[in-house]
């Protein structure tokens, strides 16, 4: 998880992660230099998940901050995850038993449910909102990197 100035966020995800039916080995957090309670929020959570927290000195953005977070990582499967998400609790194990089916899989990623500040519904899907068509859909059997980076 990247986390820059998250700390309204954090405890709703944080207790999302803690709730999964499949416990996650690592939490890999890196922290982008935030000015606010973000750090104090994740330092909560240390006692009662198995979060590894690196703060970086300064600012390196998203791209880069993820790019560090994943290579901080130990584990054989990666969840990645925003401040802002919550994730269902089934997320991990969806994402365990997808691997073990097909031991080929480079990578496994879910839609997800947009809703508002409240967690009320809003109707509206990840894919549909970044134009991940059918067709794209089916295109990612085989072609997944070309389709994803399109």
């Amino acid at each position: 998880m990247c986390t820059y100035n998250g700390a309204e966020f954090l405890p709703a995800q944080l207790e999302s992660i803690a709730a999964q039916s499949r416990q996650a080995d690592e939490i890999v957090i890196c922290d982008d230099a935030s000015t606010d309670e973000t750090v104090s929020v994740i330092n909560q959570f240390t006692r009662t998940l198995p979060i590894i927290l690196h703060l970086n000195e300064k600012n390196l953005g998203s791209v880069r901050n993820f790019a560090q977070t994943i290579d901080l990582c130990t584990g054989d499967i990666i969840a990645l995850s925003d401040q802002d998400d919550i994730w269902r609790e089934d997320k991990l194990q969806k994402i365990e038993t997808a691997f073990q089916r097909n031991p080929r899989a480079g990578l496994v990623f879910s839609d997800a449910e947009i809703v508002d500040e409240k967690l009320n519904t809003l109707n509206r899907r990840m894919w549909d909102e970044v134009g991940f068509d059918m067709h794209k859909r089916k295109l990612i059997q085989d072609r997944a990197l070309d389709v994803l980076i399109t």
